[in-house]
């Protein structure tokens, strides 16, 4: 869990293609973001560069405009759950 006032300020985020390559793995996903570089509360709460977040709460992520929009819409002052593909 990770409140989402510190996910958003921690966070850089890169789109997620159907197939993406880094760092020579191959990842096949639909929608979600990929964490580009992350620090503070969501990096103590286990979320790691190259992570995908694939839903907040119960809603899947699509990009990263409406991944920033679904955390607007979170309470700020209680943990938040993500479904991320390691």
């Amino acid at each position: 869990m990770i409140r989402s006032l510190l996910l958003t300020s921690a966070v850089a985020l890169a789109p997620v293609a159907a197939t993406s390559r880094w760092n020579g793995d191959q990842l096949t996903v639909r929608g979600g973001v990929r964490v580009a570089s992350v620090g503070g509360a969501a990096a103590r709460a286990g979320l790691q560069p190259n992570d995908v977040v694939l839903q907040v709460a119960d809603a899947e992520v699509t990009d990263s405009r409406q991944f920033e929009s679904l955390l607007a819409k979170t309470d700020r002052s209680k943990p938040l759950a993500l479904l991320v593909r390691r």
